[in-house]
């Protein structure tokens, strides 16, 4: 039955009560947000397969907080190509970039989680998809650097390694990944990815953007024996999950992505070795607040 409790005509009503789905528009044709589906599903369009959430989850860019993907506008989809071997910029993809799930429609989210909402909550229901300049992507090195290896693949030739967004950083394939086991279930830890898998169902993420830091080291969440997932601790029967820093579940894999050599990495922590120290130390006992310019004037950012 409708939630009587809202205001009439309210963005919450159109959404919870009328059924109305938010749409976002990608390259000129709008796609609804349908969390039931999981996916981006476009209006009037039966041959595209739209946008599935699970295909691009390896596309979400944490800096962001959006998804940053390869998108085929005429078949109006996903389009996951070989960057590995383009030799020149791709004519039928463009690069765009979208909010998460929880950004694109807060209350099939809340639905899912279980969480209550407010008017307040719903603040828009259509998005614009922003499109990316190739210069933005790590698509230009990388062709760079094809070339130089097609044409002369010497050393003096390298090109510098492509930046670490927008393109999947390559899970490890030359090991075996190491796994923790969480409350008797087995987590394969990704730390190119910084998140747990579980074993046994690998779409089952626990990513370290939703943990807590500790104190001291590590880190802990709220888990749910029954979903095997993240949940809060309101869930009867939750679990408060606590793990070690990713240097202690896998020094092989830290070592290899920060290009250190392994018997250093015993006398590290995640916080020595993913926070620039200098900058810390400069906001964090100097007062030097960070800033930012915005085209050619400086602002302060100031939480």
């Amino acid at each position: 039955m409708p939630n009587t409790n809202i205001e009439p005509g309210s963005l919450l009503d159109l959404r919870l009560n009328k059924g109305i789905l938010p749409t976002i528009d990608i390259a000129g044709h709008t796609f609804y947000v349908d969390l039931r589906m999981n996916k981006l599903r476009p209006k009037d369009d039966f041959i595209s397969k739209g946008i599935d959430f699970t295909e691009i989850k390896d596309y979400y860019d944490r800096d962001r907080r959006a998804f940053v993907i390869p998108y085929n506008p005429t078949k109006r989809e996903f389009q996951q190509d070989d960057v590995s071997k383009m030799t020149e910029l791709p004519t039928d993809i463009i690069i765009v970039q979208f909010p998460n799930q929880y950004e694109l429609d807060i209350v099939g989210w809340n639905r899912k989680h279980d969480n209550s909402l407010t008017d307040q909550d719903v603040k828009q229901m259509h998005f614009e998809a922003r499109t990316l300049p190739w210069i933005d992507t790590n698509v230009i090195e990388h062709i760079k650097r094809n070339v130089a290896e097609q044409l002369q693949p010497k050393e003096e030739y390298i090109v510098n390694q492509p930046k670490d967004n927008l393109y999947k950083i390559p899970t490890d394939t030359q090991r075996g990944l190491p796994t923790h086991k969480v409350f008797g279930t087995e987590f394969i830890v990704d730390v190119n990815q910084l998140e747990l898998r579980e074993k046994a169902n690998p779409k089952n993420v626990i990513s370290l953007s939703d943990m807590e830091e500790k104190a001291v080291q590590g880190y802990r969440f709220w888990y749910s024996p029954n979903t095997k997932g993240l949940t809060t601790y309101a869930e009867p029967g939750a679990k408060l999950a606590e793990i070690p820093d990713f240097v202690k579940l896998d020094p092989i894999g830290m070592a290899k992505k920060h290009n250190i050599s392994e018997d250093k990495i015993d006398a590290m922590d995640d916080f020595k070795l993913m926070v620039d120290q200098d900058a810390f130390d400069k906001i964090a006992y100097k007062g030097i607040i960070p800033t930012i310019d915005i085209a050619g004037h400086t602002f302060y950012i100031d939480l």
